[in-house]
């Protein structure tokens, strides 16, 4: 298996919060190559994000790129 490893940057916005910019362009920008992929594939985040994060924005951000049909949690 394939692993893909991202570290970036996650600046404060204006009001204090997690500002998710740098890491979902890192994601999305992961995910178009992926598409092409048909073997399974590990992409790892080190970042500082909460899970909730990683969940409702980066994950989804990943699987952009990558036909509906592939995005199941066993993919």
């Amino acid at each position: 298996m394939d692993v893909t490893f991202l570290a970036t940057g996650i600046p404060p916005n204006e009001v204090g919060s997690i500002n998710l910019t740098a890491p979902e362009a890192a994601v999305e920008a992961t995910g178009d190559p992926l598409a092409d992929k048909s073997e399974r594939h590990l992409v790892a985040t080190k970042s500082t994000v909460t899970p909730m994060s990683l969940g409702g924005v980066l994950e989804p951000a990943v699987k952009r790129g990558v036909p509906v049909t592939r995005t199941s949690k066993s993919a």
